[in-house]
């Protein structure tokens, strides 16, 4: 196998395994749709359907953008930003079930307040930076998003800690 299919299938096969592991915890399943509509959210909250396919673009230019990166001349430059690179995927692949599976709002706030700046940090270093351009649009999107449900439903998690 040469370098590029090698690059396509690590990287590609990574950004398949992330989102795969992200759809076992969406609103798809019905406790998890049942708590996540009961939620208030921003005004700007885009319908569920938009999600699959903004992802779907999202993965396939981080996977275009890490093979690329991989196909760089061996150097610490580049074992930095592969760095980066899998520490982006594994705080992507968090999110989900912190959010969805755990319920936790909050602590997929923490999780995202890692992931845009490592995101950030992996483009300095990334062989085409502009590819993750959309990615990081899209999460500082996201972010606001998860800011919004936290801050609309701060009512509701105080009354759900309270004793009956």
């Amino acid at each position: 196998m040469n370098e590029k299919a090698r690059a396509a299938v690590i990287f590609g096969g990574s950004a398949v395994a992330t989102a795969a592991l992200g759809t076992l915890f969406t609103p798809a399943r019905q406790s998890i749709r049942e708590w996540y509509d009961g939620l208030r959210k921003s005004k700007l909250n885009p319908p569920n359907a938009v999600f699959g396919p903004v992802w779907t673009g999202l993965y396939t230019l981080i996977a275009i953008s890490g093979a690329k990166t991989f196909r760089k001349r061996k150097s610490q430059e580049r074992t930095d930003a592969l760095r980066l690179w899998a520490a982006q995927m594994v705080l992507n692949a968090a999110w989900s079930p912190l959010f969805f599976g755990a319920k936790k709002p909050v602590w997929s706030l923490v999780d995202m307040s890692i992931l845009l700046p490592t995101i950030v940090a992996y483009a300095r270093k990334a062989k085409a930076p502009w590819l993750m351009a959309p990615y990081i649009a899209w999460v500082s999107f996201a972010m606001y998003l998860n800011i919004e449900i936290v801050r609309l439903n701060r009512a509701n998690a105080a009354e759900q800690r309270q004793p009956a």
